[in-house]
């Protein structure tokens, strides 16, 4: 809700199809446009929007921090470092980064790569709905996908 398209006035469904003039012939098209420019340059878009085509403008931004020292969001995670999956990835969820050996989710069998799809029975999607699932519980049951299974950790 507070990213550079969607303050332009972008939505989902719209169609990019010109970006500063040039033609948006792919989806690695507008991301290499877009990711040669510095943070503060104007975009000028032109989409198409519910049939009708319009021209929208978005300011580059800084990229939002894209992983995050687990402790932030309960101290049984001390020792993780988390991001949120990308569009990418076969599964939606938090991502495992790095993780520390001592720590109490390495020792409950939690390892790099792993991807938290739910944490106290409630579905994980990125970093801001594990820190409402966490909360300030106990304990934390995280529901983990490794490649293709998945499992369930009590960290106590």
């Amino acid at each position: 809700p507070d990213s550079p398209a969607a303050k332009a006035g972008l939505e989902q469904g719209d169609v990019l199809l010109t970006v500063n003039g040039k033609a948006a012939k792919s989806a690695m098209d507008i991301r290499n446009q877009v990711g040669l420019m510095k943070i503060g340059d104007e975009v000028r878009m032109e989409i198409l929007h519910q049939g009708r085509s319009q021209t929208k403008t978005a300011t580059i931004a800084k990229p939002k921090k894209q992983s995050e020292d687990g402790k932030r969001f309960h101290p049984k995670l001390t020792g993780v470092v988390l991001s949120p999956t990308s569009p990418d990835d076969n599964v939606r969820g938090v991502r495992v980064e790095k993780i520390h050996t001592a720590s109490p989710a390495f020792q409950a069998g939690i390892r790099p790569g792993d991807v938290v799809v739910s944490a106290n029975k409630r579905p994980v999607r990125d970093l801001d709905e594990l820190e409402a699932a966490v909360g300030k519980s106990p304990e934390v049951l995280l529901n983990i996908q490794r490649g293709g299974n998945a499992f369930f950790v009590l960290l106590r």
